[in-house]
Formats: structure tokens, C-alpha cells, sequence
């Protein structure tokens, strides 16, 4: 049976974000022309201008898989914003805590910019996100992620120094060490908020089936979402996102590039809810 988790996207570190109003009539349904947030009970589309505030804590322990090195955190706690309109979009901050190279324990990574951290081993993210839908499916919606970025540097996610832990004498950064690492959005150009950023993530928003993990399909809600950032070493790397200004819906790529690191994706799952608790997902 089918478990009440129903999956949500959120905008969660990235970034973070999982089309018309549920049960609208076909000629407003082809009007929205992305995939829309639907909240309540009964469930109704998130109108431009409106939004939800949204909560999010990790499952599992989140990673940065980079191809050279990897980066491990103990957990992630996430907060922001469900912005109405067709496609929908969102915004957030997450906090990764306890956060070290992997084989590492005590070389720890610490954030910098464009958010510097207020605790050794703490990673801060401010993430944009828009909803498109997964590659070739109508039925499936993702999530596109991207940084909100700083001035003169929008595309960067994060940046962070790996340090040995005072007084540790094993599992050191050795040379590693005082290494400053700038994780970068290197994917397709979209625009979020009016916003053009490079996108780096895209994430799953789904439901549990027979206890595995199945994507979520237009029209379900729930109060309690499942997000869902690559998977055993897979991630989602291209999603199809509605431009209009061409009228047309476009491939869109996401990627991150982490200095000494390499190309580096996120992976992890989460549980989203909205503040105040209320069902919601998405519809067309």
C-alpha cells in the first residue's frame, strides 16, 4: 500500500523544488504551461504572488560526491518558501552540519562564502529553485536547482576550506589542508525570480512503494514530503523546463565543478512539510 510520505520537491540545497489547478477544466490546465505547486484540502493551485513557508530535515546523511574526493556531513536541516505561479519556483537556505572529507573524519570543512558558517563543520546554502518535469514524462515532476549566488559571482553555490581538527594527529586533510574549495554551477543557463543562474541539481520529489522509492505523480498530496538528491551514485542530471519566452519546453543540464574535488553532485533524501502543516504537491 501506498505510504502517506507522498513526495514533494523542495527548495533545498540546493534548492531546494518539486502544472494548473488540481481538477481545473482542460482549456485552464493548457494554460499552465509548468509543473505548479497545489496545496490544501481540496488541493488548489499556488497562485503567482502566493507562497508557503516549508520546513526540511535530512534522512540520510547528505554527501558531495566529487570524482577525486568527497565531502560528508552528518545531517541537514533545511527552511524556505514555495512561490506560486506556472512553472513554480522556491527558495531556501539549508544548514549541513558536522561536515568532513570522507575517509577524513578529521579533516573538516568548514563554509566561507557566499554565507559564512557560525560553526566549525558547517556548510550554509542559499538556493533558488524552479519545477520542471522529468526528462520525456508529463507525469513526473523534478526539481531544477540553483545558487542564489553573491554579487559578481552568481553561480556560486559554496565556498569552503578543509582544516585539520585542532589537536587530531590521524584521518588529517594532509594536503588538503587550509585548501580553499569553490563549488560552482556549471549547467544549463535558466531563469528563477527573474534571476539567470547556471543550474546546478535537479531533485526527485516522490512516494514509498513496497518500501523503495517511487516518483510522485500530478494530483497527490500529503502533509509529510520525500525529496530525493542523486541515488547510489546516479543523479538526476537533465530535466525538461518550459521557456516562455520561446513557448517551448527545453533540455536543461545541471552540473557543479569543485576544484580539487571535480565534478561533484549532492546525494541525500529529506522530509519536507509546510508551516502551518497543510497537504500539498503538484498538479497541471
Amino acid at each position: 500500500m501506498m505510504s502517506n510520505k507522498l513526495g514533494i520537491l523542495l527548495a533545498f540545497s540546493i534548492a531546494m523544488a518539486v502544472v494548473g489547478m488540481l481538477g481545473a477544466a482542460a482549456a485552464q490546465a493548457e494554460a499552465n504551461k509548468g509543473p505548479l505547486w497545489i496545496v490544501g484540502s481540496p488541493a488548489k493551485g499556488l497562485a503567482a504572488g502566493e507562497t508557503r513557508a516549508i520546513t526540511a530535515r535530512s534522512e540520510a546523511a547528505p554527501i558531495f560526491k566529487g570524482t577525486a574526493a568527497s565531502i560528508e556531513c552528518a545531517k541537514a536541516t533545511g527552511t524556505g518558501f514555495l512561490l506560486g505561479g506556472s512553472p513554480g519556483t522556491g527558495s531556501g537556505k539549508t544548514i549541513f552540519e558536522k561536515c568532513n572529507l570522507v575517509g577524513s573524519k578529521n579533516c573538516i570543512a568548514t563554509g566561507l562564502k557566499p554565507v559564512a558558517a557560525t560553526n566549525s563543520g558547517e556548510i550554509i546554502l542559499n538556493v533558488l529553485t524552479v519545477l520542471a518535469f522529468a526528462t520525456g514524462s508529463r507525469t513526473s515532476a523534478v526539481g531544477i536547482g540553483a545558487p542564489d549566488g553573491e554579487a559578481a559571482n552568481e553561480n556560486l553555490l559554496s565556498e569552503f576550506e578543509l582544516l585539520d581538527k585542532a589537536g587530531a594527529t590521524s584521518e588529517l586533510c594532509n594536503l588538503l589542508n587550509k585548501i580553499k574549495i569553490k563549488v560552482t554551477a556549471s549547467g544549463t543557463e535558466i531563469k528563477i525570480k527573474n534571476e539567470t543562474r547556471r543550474a546546478d541539481q535537479i531533485a526527485e520529489g516522490g512516494h514509498e512503494v513496497g518500501g523503495a522509492f517511487a516518483l510522485s505523480t500530478p494530483g497527490l498530496t500529503a502533509t509529510i514530503g520525500l525529496l530525493r538528491l542523486g541515488h547510489d551514485g546516479d543523479p538526476v542530471t537533465t530535466a525538461e523546463l518550459y521557456n516562455k519566452t520561446t513557448e517551448k519546453y527545453e533540455v536543461i543540464k545541471a552540473e557543479m565543478s569543485a576544484g580539487a574535488l571535480g565534478e561533484v553532485f549532492s546525494e541525500g533524501s529529506a522530509e519536507v512539510e509546510t508551516i502551518p502543516a497543510e497537504p500539498f504537491g503538484w498538479g497541471y
